[in-house]
């Protein structure tokens, strides 16, 4: 199953001083999320086609089905979170095709820099990491 590899991969290696795991892992939150959790907190335009009622399964004028995993990164990360991957099922209004399905499965992950990290070595790194992922 991709998804246990996936954390498998994650919790071998990135490990803390201590060879704990610096990742977290969600697989659970529950996919109905607020429209400011879906979009406000990720700077996604009020006019974007995106939060269309074509394009999202509305609960009520508040709520909705998460159309991404990234809807769970701003509360992630007011939690003092710095090092998570999220992991969910989203829900689109895709027509059904061969390529399409109104329901999919995502992973996000994220990895907050402090202030002495160079962005250029950790985007490196982090490319050398999806690398050895892909070709394992």
């Amino acid at each position: 199953m991709l998804k246990q590899r996936i954390i498998n991969f994650f919790y071998s290696e990135f490990v803390g001083k201590k060879g704990t795991p610096i990742f977290s892992i969600y697989d659970s939150i529950s996919p109905v999320v607020t429209v400011e959790e879906n979009f406000d907190s990720l700077l996604v335009a009020k006019d974007h086609v995106s939060r269309s009622k074509n394009d999202c399964y509305y609960v009520n004028r508040e709520y909705l089905l998460r159309a991404h995993t990234t809807a769970h990164q701003s509360e992630l990360i007011r939690m003092g979170l710095d090092n998570f991957v999220v992991f969910g099922d989203v829900y689109r209004r895709d027509q059904i095709d061969s390529t399409h399905f109104p329901v999919f499965h995502q992973a996000d992950g994220v990895h907050l820099l402090n202030r002495d990290q160079d962005v250029i070595v950790v985007f490196l790194a982090i490319y050398d990491i999806y690398e050895q992922f892909i070709t394992e």
